[in-house]
């Protein structure tokens, strides 16, 4: 009896779906392109936050960044970029042209006053 038990139970947990942390699968990462706009929102959450991005020829992106933990380790906190701030940031595009949307920040720079965001450099052994 427990040993059906157990394999229903197994058989039932293996039908679940399981939320995981998405691939990068969607963006060309070896590939960088440079965007420059105003911040339009910023949304600071896991896995990724996100910033909304009008650039200068007026197209709406979706840029996934860091983890909350991983920004405010690089001393970035609510009030280090403001709706409205002027940037310049490369990362990887999407696979596909149509969708702008963007991922693997490498840099973010704000030009009113220079700040400027690298990524973290890969760790080398």
């Amino acid at each position: 009896m427990r040993f059906t038990l157990a394999a229903l139970l197994g058989t039932m947990l293996v039908g679940m779906p399981i939320q995981a942390h998405h691939g990068y699968s969607a963006f060309e990462r070896e590939n960088t392109v440079t965007i420059e706009g105003n911040i339009e929102e910023i949304k600071y959450m896991n896995p990724h936050s996100i910033l909304t991005l009008k650039t200068t020829d007026s197209l709406i992106y979706t840029v996934e960044w860091l983890s909350l933990a991983q920004l405010r380790r690089a001393g970035i906190d609510y009030d280090t970029l403001r709706i409205g701030d002027h940037v310049v940031l490369s990362g990887a595009p999407a696979r596909d042209p149509a969708v702008p949307k963007m991922s693997i920040v490498r840099n973010l720079k704000r030009t009113s006053d220079g700040w400027n965001w690298p990524a973290p450099a890969p760790l080398h052994k």
